[in-house]
């Protein structure tokens, strides 16, 4: 309850943010947005948490008893996948789907074995979304940046060390010691 509810607190940020960012706010476009949210997770969570998550269990019980293993853990991702798309095409992000998904199938039997199997999932779609992200960043506009981002990263640099090295030596590490942590 406390999580849906910081949700919806977050995506109406995020919805004036976005505003501000493109010259204004769209208060109808906020409203939307937050009647969107509110009945996509009470829809997600109420048809995931009567219907869903019972076909998964019974999907994996089934595939158990025919030799497949993972079988619920496969429809549950996909699942999670299809969450994802609605929360997307509806306007919110599609991490507020997978994440009620997720929350919706953490109350499941299963919720072990799926932690899990996600270890595995997120073994080959992390390192894709980064790389993705790198391929996609567009360096052209850094050029007039350079100087200040290099000062930035110095200062932000420096700021972790003195930070987090004084504190170490104070409280009785070695200079080298002290080093390490400010670097760490």
């Amino acid at each position: 309850k406390k999580a849906g509810i910081m949700l919806l607190i977050a995506l109406v940020v995020l919805g004036i943010a976005g505003g501000f960012a493109q010259g204004g706010v769209d208060v109808t476009g906020i409203l939307y947005l937050i009647v969107a949210a509110v009945v996509f997770l009470v829809a997600g969570i109420f048809i995931g948490t009567r219907f869903l998550s019972k076909i998964v269990c019974r999907a994996e019980k089934e595939g158990r008893e025919r030799g497949i293993e993972h079988t619920g853990f496969i429809l549950a991702f996909a699942l999670a996948l299809f969450y994802a798309y609605i929360s997307e095409v509806i306007g919110i992000s599609a991490i507020v789907g997978a994440f009620v998904a997720g929350t919706v199938f953490a109350t499941t039997p299963l919720r072990k074995e799926f932690t899990e199997a996600t270890k595995y999932v997120g073994a080959i779609t992390i390192p894709v979304f980064f790389i993705s992200l790198g391929v996609l960043f567009d360096i052209s506009g850094l050029s007039e940046l350079i100087v200040f981002a290099i000062i930035l990263t110095v200062a932000a640099m420096l700021t972790k060390i003195v930070g987090c090295g004084v504190p170490a030596k104070l409280f009785g590490m070695t200079a080298r010691d002290s080093l390490a942590v400010g670097i760490g």
